[in-house]
């Protein structure tokens, strides 16, 4: 069945976007990659990127029972800083979806919906707990365009269940009602890549300093997804210097210079 997706993405390789990063998909799509000569599809990573993340000491769990929730709560950069700091969420990716017309872009979005799709461990959060900052950190009575707008999209019966019992909740703390959608969950195509943990690319330094560890994806890091939340002005000093994510110290003296001055950031 991969070796049958490997060849479909060869096809057609703008199907990447869509495939979803669970974190046995990934790494057998990479092990396959090293041995099945596919170099052409760009899946194969160059021998200097194998000893890199070989000897990458960057922490990130594979976890077996992680599902997925997919939220769109206006802009996407924030969101993404957002959850990236929540414990319990493993890693985070925007992009568009929502809509029928295939492989939108961020100029051409068409009937489609920024959104973020958010990994996360269910015994660590809840589907309720992700909604919980879902209500509270955007206001959900505020109507936008279709690009900006409030929406949960479910991936299963007892996620929409979920969905819908705590909208009834929320709209107990507005006055104005509610205007988040809440529909079934649909292909998910990945932003371009300067979206991707947009707070931590704006930190070049560190980013250099990341790479030279061993980080060669950060769409599918769980410590890029960790290090987006804090730069993004999420989390606190405290719980970044309690948390192990395998940073080297560099890394790690870059963040805390960081976090100790005041993070201010905006959408835009």
């Amino acid at each position: 069945m991969l070796l049958r997706r490997l060849f479909e993405v060869g096809r057609n390789p703008a199907t990447l976007n869509c495939v979803s990063f669970t974190g046995s998909t990934i790494k057998a799509i990479n092990a396959t990659a090293l041995t099945c000569g596919i170099c052409s599809m760009g899946l194969k990573l160059s021998s200097r990127s194998r000893v890199a993340a070989k000897m990458s000491s960057l922490r990130e769990p594979k976890v077996t029972g992680a599902e997925i929730a997919t939220i769109g709560m206006g802009c996407f950069w924030g969101v993404e800083a957002l959850y990236g700091a929540t414990p319990g969420v493993l890693r985070t990716r925007v992009g568009f979806t929502g809509g029928d017309v295939q492989n939108p872009n961020y100029h051409d979005l068409a009937d489609h919906t920024e959104g973020t799709e958010l990994e996360y461990d269910p015994a660590v959060i809840t589907y309720e707990g992700i909604l919980d900052f879902f209500w509270k950190k955007h206001d959900p009575t505020e109507k936008h365009k279709c690009q900006y707008k409030s929406i949960i999209w479910y991936h299963s019966d007892d996620q929409k269940a979920i969905a819908e019992r705590t909208l009834k909740e929320a709209q107990k703390r507005f006055s104005k009602p509610i205007v988040t959608e809440i529909a079934p969950a649909k292909v998910f195509y990945n932003a371009e890549r300067y979206h991707q943990k947009y707070r931590l690319q704006g930190h070049k330094e560190l980013m250099t300093i990341l790479k030279n560890a061993g980080m060669d994806d950060i769409i599918t890091s769980h410590v890029a997804a960790r290090l987006n939340g804090y730069l993004g002005g999420h989390g606190s000093l405290a719980q970044f210097q309690s948390e192990d994510l395998g940073l080297p110290d560099e890394a790690k003296a870059y963040v805390v210079k960081v976090l100790q001055k005041s993070v201010t950031v905006s959408c835009h």
